[in-house]
């Protein structure tokens, strides 16, 4: 078995580590430092017929942070591709149609984030098993 020298990996390894700062700044995500805006996933209220989401994509790139409930986001405008959390027995929900089979009507939400806003999106799910995202909450204050 062949050994690879330090010298054959080190200039692959000083490119490797020059891009990493480049995919950093294009990632849409803030962290708690940085000026950014909160999104709350869950804690819909049943009630409402609000359902929890998740984000797939954002401006059309997926994420790597699908199952995650809270996102901390830079300012401005996106446009999120979303999923419901899975809701098993579709029936049992309040108000739904027996032997309708859900299907989606609109899985996007464009939307202006603002710093030091937080954000409630959530899925409403209506009678026929459709359902679209809906910005149910804001608040905070915008930083200046």
């Amino acid at each position: 078995m062949k050994r690879i020298s330090i010298q054959v990996l080190l200039p692959f390894l000083f490119l490797a580590t020059a891009a990493v700062p480049t995919l950093a700044g294009d990632t849409p995500f803030a962290s708690a430092s940085e000026p950014h805006a909160t999104l709350l996933l869950n804690g819909s209220p049943k009630a409402r017929g609000l359902y929890p989401v998740r984000v797939r994509a954002i401006d059309g790139r997926l994420t790597a942070r699908e199952n995650m409930p809270v996102l901390q986001m830079k300012p401005g405008q996106y446009k999120l591709q979303l999923r419901p959390v899975s809701i098993h027995h579709m029936e049992n929900l309040p108000g739904m149609v027996a032997g309708h089979s859900p299907r989606q009507i609109q899985d996007t939400l464009t939307l202006t984030l603002k710093p030091g806003k937080t954000y409630y999106i959530a899925a409403r799910i209506q009678k026929n098993g459709n359902w679209h995202p809906v910005v149910w909450k804001v608040t905070g204050r915008q930083r200046e």
